[in-house]
């Protein structure tokens, strides 16, 4: 499922603007709504995909979110757990241009872990939502309801 970045990112609330390039070396454009947790309205970001093969995904944000904000490298992996079920694992790194910022950036450290951990919250769920969309390739048709015969009460309530 992660294999398909725009079917998935489309999913969620973002517009993905542009993505182009050979697997493995993409680059794709999303404008995210960021209402409640960030400083303005909307954020973009430019992934820029550095691997995407046996189900992981390596990118990067190109030129992190502005001069005083983190840079930021992602790794997503789908780990099997055992049959047909598995987990998702990500790695993010970030870090912040201390010296250039010019005062202490613990509580930027701090909001970027918050919001980084409620965005792959927001992540897993639009997989799981997907997945649970598309009908499995072995499912077996759903049984169709007997129809009841006419003419027939049903029971009858009693008081």
């Amino acid at each position: 499922m992660i294999a398909d970045q725009k079917k998935l990112l489309g999913t969620m609330k973002c517009t993905v603007s542009r993505f182009n390039g050979s697997v493995g070396q993409e680059e794709m454009i999303v404008k995210w709504e960021t209402k409640a947790d960030w400083h303005r309205n909307h954020r973009s970001d430019v992934r820029k995909y550095v691997r995407r093969s046996n189900m992981v995904n390596s990118f990067f944000l190109v030129g992190g979110f502005g001069l005083w904000l983190p840079r930021l490298a992602f790794e997503e992996k789908v780990l099997k757990t055992g049959g047909r079920s598995s987990k998702l694992e990500v790695g993010v790194w970030y870090e912040f241009d201390d010296a250039y910022i010019g005062w202490p950036t613990d509580n930027l450290k701090n909001l970027t872990e918050i919001r980084w951990n409620k965005f792959y919250d927001q992540y897993s769920a639009a997989i799981r939502n997907v997945l649970n969309l598309e009908k499995p390739w072995d499912a077996a048709p759903a049984a169709k309801a007997k129809p009841k015969p006419k003419g027939q009460a049903g029971p009858k309530a009693e008081l």
